[in-house]
């Protein structure tokens, strides 16, 4: 092969394999162009059955959204009365229906839960939290307000907790004297709104 043509043909493979990474370049840059932050913080009550009122609740999420598609890392406080709990979740959610002015959604969270037990003066047991986990399939509608988007939230917390349940120590002066590991379920309708970024 004549020196030219080895000069042609390396130039020609230079060439291509520029222009090949152009056109990756300005794949990933429209890709990235098309993936926004977005954060999140919302209020509102817990709704339960007759006996357990309405208590409150306050969640923060961050995280990234693709076209209708988002995706992010939550973590929130909750009441149950005798329960705090302390929630870290992963959230997906989808837009479903596009509006002029706002998005409705369908969203769902789930994870783990850090929890603490208020105690009672009148109670003599021992509690030692041991943890649980929550599922959260919720509606939402989100509007833009300036740099702002606004949010409104309904959906149903399913809230499971464990702990060991250990009796006083004169119980075992009557031979009653053991450890209980409880699981319970807390359920509940959980409404919220709040503001963030797009």
């Amino acid at each position: 092969m004549t020196a030219s043509k080895i000069l042609l043909t390396a130039t020609f493979i230079a060439v291509s394999s520029l222009l090949s990474g152009q056109t990756d370049t300005v794949r990933i840059d429209s890709l990235r162009s098309r993936i926004t932050y977005f954060n999140k913080l919302v209020a509102g009550g817990l709704v339960g059955k007759k006996d357990n009122g309405v208590s409150a609740s306050i969640a923060m999420i961050h995280g990234v959204r693709y076209r209708k598609f988002s995706l992010g890392a939550g973590i929130s406080f909750d009441d149950y009365g005798a329960w705090r709990t302390i929630p870290l979740y992963g959230s997906l959610s989808l837009d479903f229906i596009s509006g002029k002015k706002g998005k409705l959604s369908i969203q769902l969270d789930a994870g783990g839960t850090k929890l603490y037990h208020v105690e009672s003066p009148n109670e003599w047991k021992t509690i030692d939290e041991k943890g649980g986990r929550i599922v959260q399939p919720a509606l939402g509608y989100r509007f833009k307000a300036e740099n702002w988007s606004i949010y409104f939230l309904a959906g149903y917390r399913f809230q499971r907790i464990r702990y060991l349940e250990t009796p006083p120590w004169w119980a075992r002066e009557w031979g009653t004297y053991y450890k209980n590991d409880v699981t319970r379920d807390m359920e509940r309708l959980v409404v919220q709104f709040g503001f963030g970024l797009h």
